[in-house]
């Protein structure tokens, strides 16, 4: 089992690599049926990425960036995006807050990112 630094998400499957315990710790079962432990997790100040695997074994790093809150002047809200880079060319994909980060939404980041990169 390789000793990945970020949490992987796949086939809705969410685990970490634990050092200590030298063995792979489930995070949230499934992300769909357990949308609140998902949410929950995503909104943590310790998460800030992951990487997501989809069903294709094409991959993307998943990035927690914070971003100025207009609305209350000095605060900031985190905003998720998915990232790829292939050859030096590096594209993002915009998911929102992390109430609209879902297993759907990474799917299509997933397509949308590598069908950029396949056409520039």
């Amino acid at each position: 089992m390789p000793k990945n630094k970020v949490p992987i998400l796949r086939q809705k499957r969410l685990t970490f690599w634990d050092e200590y315990e030298k063995r792979e710790t489930v995070l949230v079962a499934d992300i769909v049926a357990e949308a609140g432990a998902w949410v929950n997790w995503l909104k943590d100040d310790r998460t800030i990425s992951f990487r997501f695997i989809g069903p294709d074994e094409r991959s993307v790093s998943v990035n927690k960036e914070p971003r100025p809150y207009f609305e209350r002047e000095g605060q900031t809200i985190d905003i998720w995006y998915a990232y790829k880079t292939i050859n030096r060319r590096r594209k993002r994909y915009y998911l929102g807050k992390s109430e609209n980060v879902s297993y759907k939404k990474l799917r299509e980041a997933v397509a949308e990112l590598y069908s950029r990169l396949s056409t520039t």
